[in-house]
């Protein structure tokens, strides 16, 4: 029996070495393990009043952009000083997701106001502030939608293009892809446009921009008999395009939201006579 036992009395007389061992080490290093300990103390206080610092400002922002009067419908004309209202919530509360919010809408709006060099100025500082926001897309058109409306147009162009590539399956590729062609027409390049349309009314055939992707793919094989009829959908009488065509302009809107960039009006394209 004692031989049984003796094996275990050897292990709690090495546990309890190794226990007293512990208090004389503390005991010798007592000052640096308070030193350590009101260190990692300190450290954890740091972190949870910055994130909830962080928390409140990104809450006292949202409050801000809350806060700005926009037009309730489209077609309502923009108040005095929206810009400016969005974009010194950008700047006062940098580093939030409302204040790029902000600094996007009031980008969008100075494009509605045709302040096209500030409008684009905005949306630049937008992409690099905010270079990974679920709002790149819309900002990237931005960019884009500005060049085109500033007249330059091979910055523009390649400005669509690099959104096409980059965002193949986003909206605003869509959209991208309908001013690329447009570019592409006025640049007597017809192949290159055909082949922009024809994606279009494939990938978005239910959507007005995919009807008028149609409407203009016809519209050219009319106008260019060397291009090969691809026979995406069924033939539309050049009437029928032109008609469809003129009622497609005719009821774009310039939406102030700011996640719907992609309903800001096409460049070149003048807006209808108020009645």
């Amino acid at each position: 029996m004692a031989g049984r036992f003796q094996p275990l009395m050897d292990s709690g007389a090495t546990q309890s070495d190794k226990f007293y061992n512990f208090l004389a080490w503390l005991e010798v290093n007592k000052k640096r393990v308070i030193w350590g300990a009101a260190l990692v103390a300190i450290v954890g206080l740091s972190v949870f009043l910055f994130v909830w610092k962080r928390s409140q400002r990104e809450e006292v922002a949202s409050e801000a952009l809350s806060e700005v009067k926009t037009p309730l419908t489209g077609n309502a004309p923009t108040p005095a000083g929206l810009a400016e209202a969005y974009l010194k919530i950008a700047e006062s509360y940098p580093d939030t997701k409302a204040g790029a919010r902000a600094r996007l809408v009031g980008a969008a709006t100075l494009y509605t106001q045709n302040e096209y060099q500030r409008a684009l100025d905005q949306f630049q500082q937008f992409l690099r502030e905010s270079p990974d926001s679920p709002w790149t897309a819309q900002a990237s058109l931005g960019v884009a939608v500005c060049l085109d409306s500033l007249k330059r147009t091979k910055e523009a162009a390649a400005k669509y293009d690099e959104l096409i590539k980059r965002f193949a399956n986003n909206p605003e590729a869509v959209r991208a892809r309908m001013e690329l062609a447009r570019l592409y027409e006025e640049e007597g390049k017809p192949e290159l446009a055909l082949k922009l349309y024809e994606d279009t009314a494939k990938l978005d055939r239910f959507s007005s921009q995919g009807s008028m992707a149609l409407l203009r793919a016809e519209d050219l094989r009319t106008k260019y008999p060397s291009l090969a009829a691809t026979n995406v959908f069924s033939p539309v009488k050049t009437n029928q395009a032109a008609v469809a065509t003129t009622n497609l302009l005719s009821g774009l809107k310039t939406n102030l939201l700011p996640l719907v960039i992609t309903n800001l009006p096409p460049p070149n394209i003048p807006k209808p006579a108020q009645p």
